[in-house]
């Protein structure tokens, strides 16, 4: 779609530059243009001219003199209508054009209009302003900063949506943003813009309100509402619906009634007028004002027969592009995703054009756009941050690809031409192999079995080369560095790629083929969305079926021949450094075939070849290999990898026995850990394989060449050519923060092993998810956002569980839609009594089942396990740009934190999930493990151990501590992050008021064969303040899980509190089992109880310790132990937050009393 859209009513005349003659004599090899030059200059350098434009015009004019360059001078350049390159701007290959900065001067080309404003109070801290008739914008930037366009709610740079982070850290986009009432109030909601991730977690939907409704109801779904437009961005294909807005995770901007926030603004269209709300004692009357009104700043526009030849833009900073989410409407083919088919640059019809050494910053769709006819296209040596959506798209056109029907899944019926007629009917079979024989054997005119595309209407050997790419999708969330879809032998090589909300890489489809993909650095990806690889590819192609379908072995042969059709030459992805935060590293989705894969390293999320045909793996380092649905005789080799997880294989919808075949070889691979089992040899699988510590020489350098790989034939290639290249990026590009680790089986981004006990119900086998529906092939499609449910793994066809309807490869997720956590959770439902309705998610949504009462199957538990890596979650795995990173992974609405306080209020504990990042939690954990070795050191030296003995804050009870393995935050910055837990201090407001820090404690129960269970106890008298508050709270931060084997603890719930107009409970009997609670939760979870409530510490009867950071706080009534403040030491008082301060500070009558004698234990690095 072409963005060359002349501003209305702001375009100066023409009628200068048409007075200018241009010197027929110009023989001048560089032409110089300046933002403070003259369009009737002669562009000499002593006499610049002032716009592109212009230079354009003469360049055109002058070029059969020689090659050109026109050399910019150091200033901003806005565009007033986007510069188009036709085939007679064209260069040659003796005399090319090139516009370029001038000796890496500053040159930047914008997009925006910069407006002299004259601006007026407008009351409530606003202020406002007329703008020129005719300028509509979507973004503002003041003094280079971009503003907000006001929204509810209102802004955080953490919740993952327009300049915030690219992670999911903070869901306080909240429902109530689409609220009736809320939506009613506005006076003239007409061109708000509703924005949310899509239920699936694939990317993001956008609406654009029309009219207003009088009460406020709008629909946000595609087509379901007249007053509402939106919601195509990422659905539409023929197989799958359009999809809704996910709960919670939403904001709608442009509505003056939210202008309330500093630095927002809002565009008032009928009186031209501009409102804005100015930051505390800032000033606009010398103020740069930049309005963003261009899509497009270059478009090389040319055709097959008449192309744009041989023109380079070299060193220019590219910003200020509009907006194009509400044009995200292109089904490329058959893969998933829809694009903009534009970008700040755009080529058609191009050949031998070269982008190269330029930024993208600030764009607010894609930065390049390759499309339809192009050939030899270079992007190289630039640098893409915080692009609103993708990096650099190929995509080709349409009309090259042969038979479109038979590309069933994507393309609807208005896009993929006639089908061919079946006894009378259109063929809607899943593959054209499934057509009858008669139809492939005559040749019929719409079954094309020809290879190739059609005509030349694609892109070819375009390079996309040493380019750093980061921070990508600001606005748009189903985006890549590279995509490619529909083109031929494009070359990716030496890129970095991190910080992306999805994809680094994304091939879309098989056609056609014979692209190198090369020592590119990738890591950091699929960090908002869900279901997705780091290099992520489809092939549902003109041969494809999904899954194994219904088909007969002749049909099975005939797709096998046809699986070269489209993806004619192999794709090679060799040498490339790739982790993925959410997903798998390399995800050969559905059909993808024709790989030959080689040569990389895989640092967590493993390699996974969904069903297609010849691929070939070999020469990888990698986590795991993960085989999904495999045809028969797939033509499928694995051999000479290094797999490094104790889960060696993760064969999905399949067992290891699928991957053989005629031609399909598993073998000769050297496994760190697995030990291939004799059944699986006796298929032939791994006959020649070893096992065997690879030797990797430095791993804490990411130095992954192994010493024994050779021992399976395994070659050695290069660690240090990975990324970028070019020395300027050198001091900006970062790796991945976990390359050191990669393959440590105790690493905490890895998530831990999981001995899973099955279940079986009904003949039906059972267990508790642990991997967030990645288990399963088919729910893997849709990976479950929280890892609560009951994973279905096989239901046999004659079994009782399949007659009343349960399938396999299913999750239990709710019983009378209440959460099923996991199987105990589904026990106690079953056990009840009554009847009851099981909801459970498979590949065509939820389903039910439900049974009588006194008719309901027990779950027996079984005598078998599997061992199970449970991974994290995305936000886990990653260091989160905050300033205190130590923080929740999904940060709780305030519905949230009051419903929890109203649970610690009627219960007296809590528990609450993914409050710290499993990369964190290692510091943590040092902390901990250094308090126990320094008390054991001391205690087994003979040293008696301090001991101060104080009276609460009643006078009624004394305590007994030591501070030796209590004051633990003198132990380094982790610790004072820790107390800077937004959790902890969002709790305590709610349910203490004003509260102060009582100690921190390092806590380590490790296994001893004498120990014995205490007795349960209360920290404080049970009861209320007079203020109605909790007189203090235990935060319990789970650093290793917690559970009965591992001594967590156990709490008895309404122990904590009684009325005033009751007596004080007496406490029960601690010691039954029918009154207590047993604290569950993995590391980084939280449980805070009621220190007043009975609670118990339980036996540690597992290997390993069990180690927690427990915070305990008081209310201002209550006293305290110590100056902690003053033992934190200036060093880490220098550190903490305001909010620290004041929570370490006690109060200024208790300074003098408060002991600041306590002997901190010597810092001692572990060995």
């Amino acid at each position: 779609m072409p963005g060359n859209c002349t501003r209305p009513g702001l375009r100066k005349s023409m009628e200068i530059e048409k007075q200018v003659m241009i010197r027929s004599d110009f023989m001048g090899q560089t032409l110089f243009v300046s933002s403070k030059g003259d369009d009737r200059n002669s562009g000499t350098e002593e006499q610049p001219l002032a716009t592109l434009k212009r230079a354009q015009e003469v360049v055109r004019a002058c070029k059969q003199n020689g090659p050109i360059t026109v050399c910019l001078r150091q200033g901003t350049y806005y565009l007033n209508e986007t510069l188009i390159f036709g085939a007679e701007d064209s260069g040659t290959k003796d005399a090319p054009i090139v516009y370029r900065a001038y000796e890496d001067e500053e040159v930047v080309v914008s997009g925006a209009e910069s407006v002299n404003l004259i601006w007026e109070n407008a009351g409530d801290g606003l202020v406002k302003a007329k703008v020129p008739e005719g300028l509509d914008f979507d973004q503002l930037f003041i003094n280079g900063e971009k503003m907000v366009r006001c929204r509810y709610p209102n802004a955080d740079p953490r919740d993952g949506f327009f300049d915030g982070s690219i992670r999911w850290v903070s869901p306080e986009t909240s429902q109530d943003a689409i609220d009736s009432a809320r939506l009613k109030g506005y006076a003239n909601p007409v061109g708000a813009f509703v924005h949310g991730m899509m239920s699936m977690g694939w990317g993001t939907l956008h609406f654009r309100i029309l009219e207003k409704d009088p009460d406020g109801v709008y629909t946000f779904e595609y087509e379901k509402d007249r007053k509402v437009e939106g919601g195509w961005q990422n659905s539409g294909r023929r197989t799958n619906p359009y999809d809704v807005l996910a709960e919670g995770r939403m904001f709608i901007e442009n509505v003056f009634e939210e202008l309330d926030a500093p630095k927002e603004w809002f565009l008032d269209r009928e009186t031209h007028t501009l409102y804005f709300k100015p930051e505390e004692g800032q000033t606009l009357d010398d103020a740069t004002v930049e309005a963003v009104v261009l899509r497009h700043l270059f478009e090389f526009r040319g055709s097959e027969d008449n192309p744009v030849c041989y023109i380079t833009l070299d060193g220019l900073t590219l910003t200020h592009t509009s907006y194009t989410f509400m044009e995200t409407d292109v089904i490329p083919s058959g893969g998933d995703w829809k694009v903009y088919r534009g970008g700040a640059v755009v080529f058609e019809g191009a050949e031998l054009c070269t982008v190269q050494n330029c930024s993208f910053e600030r764009i607010g769709g894609n930065g390049v756009f390759i499309q339809d006819y192009s050939r030899d296209v270079t992007v190289s040596g630039c640098r893409f941050v915080k692009t609103g959506a993708s990096a650099v798209l190929l995509e080709g056109n349409n009309s090259a690809v042969r038979s479109r029907w038979a590309h069933w899944w994507g393309w609807p019926e208005g896009m993929r031409g006639e089908t061919p007629m079946v006894n009378g009917r259109p063929f809607e079979n899943e593959s054209m192999a499934k057509l009858p024989s008669e139809m492939l054997d005559e040749g019929q005119e719409l079954v094309d079995l020809e290879a190739g595309p059609q005509n030349n209407n694609y892109p070819a050997r375009c390079v996309i080369h040493d380019n750093l790419m980061t921070q990508l999708g600001s606005v748009e969330k189903q985006i890549a560095g590279v995509f490619i879809s529909k083109a031929k032998e494009i070359t990716v090589s030496h890129n970095s790629i991190y910080d992306v909300p999805r994809a680094a890489i994304n091939v879309n489809d098989g056609c056609w083929g014979g692209h190198v993909i090369e020592w590119n650095d990738i890591f950091d990806t699929s960090m908002t969305t869900r279901e997705h690889g780091a290099y992520n590819s489809w092939g549902r192609d003109r041969y494809w079926m999904k899954l194994k379908g219904e088909a007969t072995p002749e049909e099975f042969a005939r797709m096998r021949t046809m699986a070269k059709l489209d993806c004619v030459d192999p794709i090679a992805l060799r040498h490339n450094r790739i982790q993925c935060a959410h997903g798998y590293d390399i995800d050969l989705d559905d059909g993808s075939g024709h790989y030959h894969i080689y040569g990389n390293l895989c640092l967590q999320g493993g390699i996974k070849l969904r069903e297609g045909f010849f691929r070939t793996v070999e020469n990888n380092i990698s986590t795991l290999f993960s085989p999904h649905v495999w045809y028969p005789n797939s033509g499928d080799v694995v051999r000479r990898n290094i797999l490094v997880r104790r889960e060696a294989y993760s064969p999905r919808g399949m067992g290891m026995a699928g991957c053989q075949g005629e031609d399909n070889l598993v073998d000769e691979n050297l496994f760190a850990v697995y030990e291939p089992p004799e059944d699986h040899r006796a298929l032939g699988l791994d006959v020649h394989s070893k096992t065997c510590d690879p030797g990797f020489y430095n791993p804490s350098s990411g130095d992954y060449r192994a010493k024994f790989g050779s021992e399976v034939g395994f070659e050695n290639f290069p660690m240090d050519q990975f990324g970028v290249q070019d020395s300027r990026f050198k001091s900006d590009v970062r790796i991945w923060s976990g390359l050191g680790q990669a393959f440590d089986k105790n690493a905490e981004f890895w998530g831990t092993y999981v001995n899973a006990d099955l279940y079986d119900w009904m003949g039906a086998t059972l267990r508790s998810l642990v991997n967030y529906g990645r288990e399963s092939a088919v729910i893997g499609a849709v990976e479950l956002e929280h890892n609560d449910g009951v994973l279905v793994i096989d239901v046999p066809a004659e079994s009782e569980a399949a007659q009343v309807g349960l399938l396999g490869d299913t999750v239990i997720l709710s019983v009378d839609n209440a959460k099923v956590r996991n199987i105990e959770d589904l026990q106690h439902m079953l056990s009840i009594g009554g009847g009851v309705t099981i909801q459970f998610l498979g590949d065509e949504g939820m389903r039910e089942i439900s049974f009588m009462p006194n008719n309901i199957p027990e779950l027996k538990k079984t005598e078998g396990q599997t061992f199970q890596l449970a991974y994290k979650t995305v936000t886990h795995l990653q260091r989160l740009e905050r300033s205190h990173p130590m923080q929740p992974v999904h940060p709780m609405s305030d519905g949230e934190l009051d419903a929890h306080v109203a649970d610690l209020q009627e219960n007296g504990y809590v528990i609450l999930r993914e409050q710290i990042a499993p990369g964190y939690l290692d510091p943590l954990r040092d902390i901990a493990q250094r308090a126990a070795d320094d008390y054991i050191a001391e205690w087994r030296g003979g040293m008696k151990l301090p001991e101060v003995r104080i009276l609460d804050g009643n006078g009624k009870r004394n305590f007994t501590i030591n501070p030796n393995a209590r004051i633990c935050y003198m132990w380094g910055e982790a610790a004072i992050e820790l107390l800077d837990h937004d959790t902890v201090h969002a709790i305590c407001e709610r349910a203490m008021g004003t509260y102060y820090l009582l100690d921190l404690i390092a806590n380590t129960v490790r296994y001893h064969p004498d120990a014995r269970q205490g007795r349960f106890h209360r920290d404080f008298r049970p009861g209320l303040t007079e203020e109605g508050m909790h007189n203090g709270l235990w935060f319990f931060f789970i650093l290793d899980g917690y559970s009965e084997k591992n001594g967590g603890t156990k709490v008895i719930p309404r122990t904590h509190c009684f009325k005033a107009d009751e007596p004080e409970i007496m406490d029960p009997e601690p010691d039954s089992d029918s009154n207590k609670i047993q604290a569950t939760g993995d590391p980084g979870d939280l449980l805070i109880v009621n220190a007043g409530g009975l609670h118990c510490p339980g036996v540690n009867q597992t290997p390993d310790p069990r180690r927690t950071l427990n915070i305990r706080v008081v209310p201002k009534s209550e006293r305290l132990f110590c100056n902690a403040w003053e033992l934190a030491g200036p060093e880490l008082q220098a550190k903490a937050s305001e909010r620290v301060k004041r929570f370490m500070q006690p109060p200024a009558d208790l300074v003098a009393e408060l002991r600041t004698d306590w002997r901190v234990t010597p810092r001692r690095e572990k060995s």
